[in-house]
């Protein structure tokens, strides 16, 4: 896309925790993460089934964000690695999760679907079994780790 088209189609808005915006018809309500390493949200929103969906991006949940997305229905969170593989990936260093890490916080949440994805490790194969292996020791609700292309039905 040339500059001049981007510039033309791009709207930009300041956000900020709390703050409100229609998007494509869905009310969204961002949060801040309160990320330690930098300024970083997410947001929340009420599906047309009315079912709550929380995206969580790529950071290590702050305690300060768990009354706000408990018992919500479902929580995109990224994560990096097993924590079999921590010590090889580092995620802790770069501020980012395990598996383990997220799954154990979404179970004490009482969250009841978990989607996972961007995995540090670049080992694909098996990739989807391992981390759901892993996830279902630490999370008893629905848990999803798709492929790309995958269409998972909130």
């Amino acid at each position: 896309m040339h500059k001049e088209k981007y510039d033309e189609n791009v709207i930009y808005h300041e956000i900020e925790d709390g703050k409100k915006y229609n998007i494509i018809g869905y009310d969204i309500e961002v949060l801040d993460l309160y990320s330690e390493e930098s300024e970083l949200y997410g947001f929340q929103t009420k599906l047309n089934n009315r079912k709550v969906l929380t995206f969580l991006a790529d950071a290590p949940l702050s305690t300060k964000i768990y009354a706000k997305i408990k018992n919500t229905d479902w929580a995109l969170s990224e994560v990096f690695c097993l924590e079999a593989d921590k010590e090889v990936f580092k995620p802790h260093e770069k501020n980012h999760s395990t598996v383990k890490d997220i799954c154990e916080i979404i179970e004490n949440l009482k969250i009841k679907n978990l989607v996972l994805w961007h995995i540090g490790d670049k080992r694909m194969e098996n990739r989807k079994e391992k981390f759901e292996k892993e996830g279902k020791e630490f999370f008893s609700g629905n848990l999803y780790v798709p492929d790309d292309l995958d269409v998972i039905n909130l």
